[in-house]
């Protein structure tokens, strides 16, 4: 009688470890199918965190002087614009993707003080990038570029 329920045991035993095995290769095969969540960071500019630095933060996924990302650095980073007029200086370029994201056309103010193009992305490697700008104004920008240059 106890041979029948260990063999009962090691059935059971069996059935359950199949279960898991396909409960595995499903989860497995569902990540394949539905896409992953993208992680972003959000860097508003205030205090000691100007526009260069929250640029030079999302280029670098990582909080660079005064700015700190609230989430994790990835492909959808977001540099919040509140109410104001931000300096801009040609010296950084954009080189990930990112969304801009003002107060508003006229609460918003990125001031280029004549430099090229007020704001410049670059996408000089094979990976695709994306640029949003919304919700603000560029000013004093170089008129040639007309206020953003893509290179």
């Amino acid at each position: 009688m106890n041979m029948v329920s260990i063999t009962q045991l090691i059935s059971k035993i069996r059935q359950v470890a199949l279960l898991i095995f396909f409960v595995m290769l499903g989860t497995a095969a569902l990540g394949q199918i539905l896409p992953a969540h993208a992680t972003a960071a959000t860097i508003t500019v205030a205090g000691l965190c100007t526009l260069d630095d929250a640029v030079a933060s999302v280029n670098a996924a990582s909080n660079q002087s005064g700015c700190t990302g609230s989430g994790a650095y990835g492909p959808n980073d977001i540099i919040l614009l509140p109410v104001g007029t931000f300096p801009y200086s040609d010296t950084a370029e954009i080189a990930a993707s990112v969304t801009i994201q003002g107060a508003g056309r006229n609460q918003s103010i990125i001031d280029a003080d004549g430099n090229n193009g007020g704001l410049r992305f670059s996408n000089t490697d094979s990976f695709a990038k994306s640029a949003v700008v919304k919700d603000l104004a560029i000013i004093n920008a170089n008129t040639s570029v007309q206020g953003l240059a893509f290179i």
